[in-house]
């Protein structure tokens, strides 16, 4: 018979104990970072593409409670949701972006500076964007997510971080919207128009004329696979993030020169089978599209450049991707 005397766990006790070993790696980044929003924007523009790169890693390794990690090794992370545009780039379109972080979180200052901007509102609108633009990148094969809530509450606390908010950051105990770090589909559809319009590529229709009823309930790809029975592995990945494999293939039609307008997505297929470099070509275009989105994503929540939510999307304060990032990572 089971006894009903057992001691009662502390469930919260054991939480704090499996996040004690984060925190003492956060402490100690957190005394370098300060308080003030002023010493947390010299700690930011401190920092290189080496020592960000260090610093991601010591804190993936830290959550992962793995030491044996030494570098980024999310290559074949293909994570996020297909169709709206949210597959991270490819592994060497990760670095270079990750370069660009010292130079556009300058640039932003400047820029601030200049405007008149306060320190802690720039300060806030550099924390927010950089969290979710790292987290897009996908840098490592587990724990993405959890390193860059912790990089986000750790520049949002500065060296007043608790345990507590450790915990939150890992466990998303307590969580809500000013410690998440997903990419937000509000914010992509508004970058992936605007890169379209910019690329006049809004003017094709790709018509998706492979698929058939069932593709759409159980993700088979039955027709595809059925009328190109031959399609190579490439494409058939690429299909399946749909949004940024239509993009692609209205690049392709611009480039060949095929006149504006609806275009049967079986007609491109067709060309890229006969022609391989076709199919380079529509590589390349998915390729690129990828590290477009999330460059101009990171600008545009930096505030440098301008890019509006959809009105059904705004909210009082809240007119612009730079303005919708900043209200998710308050300083306290």
């Amino acid at each position: 018979m089971e006894s009903f005397n057992k001691p009662r766990v502390n469930v919260y006790s054991e939480r704090q104990e499996s996040v004690q070993p984060v925190f003492v790696v956060v402490q100690e980044i957190a005394k370098k970072i300060g308080n003030s929003p002023e010493s947390r924007r010299e700690w930011l523009l401190n920092q290189n593409a080496e020592t960000l790169k260090n610093l991601l890693i010591s804190i993936n390794q830290s959550v992962r409670e793995d030491s044996n990690i030494s570098t980024f090794d999310g290559d074949s992370v293909q994570a996020g949701v297909s169709g709206l545009g949210i597959i991270p780039p490819d592994a060497q379109d990760k670095l270079f972006l990750l370069d660009q972080v010292p130079t556009l979180l300058n640039e932003k200052t400047k820029q601030d500076i200049e405007g008149g901007v306060e320190t802690k509102q720039s300060v806030e609108e550099m924390i927010g964007s950089l969290a979710i633009f790292l987290n897009q990148l996908h840098l490592f094969e587990d724990g993405n997510g959890r390193t860059t809530r912790l990089l986000k509450v750790l520049l949002c606390k500065g060296d007043a971080i608790a345990l507590t908010d450790i915990e939150t950051a890992i466990l998303k105990t307590n969580a809500n919207e000013t410690i998440d770090t997903s990419p937000r589909a509000a914010v992509k559809q508004v970058v992936f128009n605007a890169i379209r319009n910019t690329s006049m590529t809004d003017k094709y229709m790709i018509e998706d004329d492979v698929a058939t009823d069932d593709d759409f309930l159980d993700s088979t790809n039955h027709g595809i696979n059925t009328k190109f029975p031959n399609i190579p592995p490439q494409i058939l990945s690429m299909y399946i993030d749909s949004g940024n494999f239509t993009e692609s293939a209205a690049r392709l039609c611009k480039e060949q020169g095929i006149e504006f307008g609806q275009v049967k997505l079986s007609t491109i297929l067709t060309m890229c089978m006969q022609d391989p470099a076709l199919q380079e070509k529509l590589e390349n275009h998915y390729k690129d599209i990828r590290k477009e989105i999330a460059l101009l994503s990171f600008k545009a929540s930096l505030g440098l450049i301008d890019i509006e939510l959809a009105e059904r999307n705004q909210k009082p304060g809240e007119r612009s991707v730079r303005d919708y990032n900043r209200n998710r990572a308050l300083l306290d």
